[in-house]
């Protein structure tokens, strides 16, 4: 707990584990309002599986997580309005996904050096979103270490293949997030 302003104001730093999303919630308690601050991905999240298997089952945890982050992200889940206001706006990724978009329409003609340095740089662009906006910083910790699975992938190929999967996921939680009635 800390004493802010001359002991008129006091914070507490919580963290909430959101389990079928595989979040930790990191914020503060002021005046009985939790805020939060930051997300991180729980040991547990699927990632690894979504990203690096075409198994059914890594289909159907991809389509169940993302049907959960959608409406999370669309604010769907969330009782109060300050919660609600924090909501992320497709215009907050727009920049993020259509670059995404891009760079999957480029795989298709083979996968090159080039595109492997352009996926690298896509964990800058989502860190900048996120410095904007509490609600990006939910998606940046789903999305960067789901970025970081596909360029484990080794050859060339197996990186085309992993960065397709996550072409998927993303498309799933933004789907999910515009049928939730997100923005």
């Amino acid at each position: 707990m800390r004493q802010q302003q001359g002991g008129q104001r006091r914070e507490e730093i919580y963290e909430r584990h959101l389990p079928n999303l595989f979040l930790v919630e990191i914020g503060v308690v002021r005046n009985n309002r939790r805020q939060p601050r930051d997300y991180r991905l729980s040991e547990d999240a699927p990632c690894r599986e979504i990203i690096t298997s075409e198994s059914p089952q890594a289909a159907k945890k991809l389509v169940e997580w993302s049907e959960h982050l959608g409406k999370f992200l669309a604010g769907a889940e969330t009782e109060s309005e300050e919660e609600r206001r924090s909501e992320l706006t497709t215009s907050q990724i727009r920049k993020v996904f259509g670059e995404v978009r891009r760079l999957w329409m480029e795989a298709q003609k083979g996968w090159t050096d080039v595109l492997t340095r352009k996926v690298h740089l896509l964990i800058p662009k989502l860190e900048y979103a996120a410095r904007r906006k509490v609600a990006v910083k939910a998606l940046r910790a789903v999305l960067v270490p789901a970025i970081r699975e596909v360029l484990e992938g080794g050859d060339r190929e197996e990186i085309r293949k992993r960065f397709g999967r996550f072409v998927d996921f993303f498309e799933a939680i933004l789907a999910y997030h515009y049928a939730a009635g997100g923005k």
